[in-house]
């Protein structure tokens, strides 16, 4: 091994962290090499010197108070989790229903446009009247040349 491979695990080898046969081949190169000896007393004083800033516990937990108190609170039944999809999935339902309804208005195909003498059924034009005379009730005759032009009465903006 190298002295840079040696500097990147001479943590683990300071902390008894490596397999044995690492911590053999680390061993064996510290021994021979200054600079990463020089490295490893460096991190085992870094390491003590963490060690140390530890605090020992302050109390023995089979003094704690806290098991005795457990004991005499009264148990709560559990609430089964709440599963969160129950909240959305009626949207979700709604989405898909809509999706579902806008693909059938676009890939079925509109059926035959009626043609002027056809009856119009009833409810969707002027009372059982033919498309040619619906036609007729939204135009005027011209005064000019007689021409029957759009009655601003009867006609929608939009078709005028």
């Amino acid at each position: 091994m190298n002295c840079e491979q040696i500097q990147n695990d001479i943590a683990l080898w300071v902390g008894n962290d490596l397999p044995p046969d690492e911590a053999e081949s680390i061993r064996r190169h510290v021994a021979a090499c200054p600079e990463c000896r020089a490295q490893a007393r460096r991190v085992k004083s870094a390491l003590e010197v963490v060690g140390r800033s530890i605090p020992e516990p302050t109390y023995d937990t089979a003094d704690s108070l806290w098991p005795a108190i457990s004991q005499r609170l009264p148990q709560r039944p559990r609430k089964r989790p709440d599963v969160a999809w129950k909240r959305w999935a009626p949207s979700l339902v709604a989405t898909v229903a809509a999706a579902g309804v806008m693909v059938a208005v676009m890939v079925i195909p509109p059926g035959p446009a009626p043609t002027p003498n056809e009856v119009i059924p009833r409810g969707m034009g002027i009372g059982g009247a033919t498309t040619l005379d619906a036609l007729q009730n939204q135009t005027k005759p011209d005064q000019k040349n007689g021409r029957r032009v759009p009655n601003p009465i009867t006609t929608p903006a939009h078709q005028r």
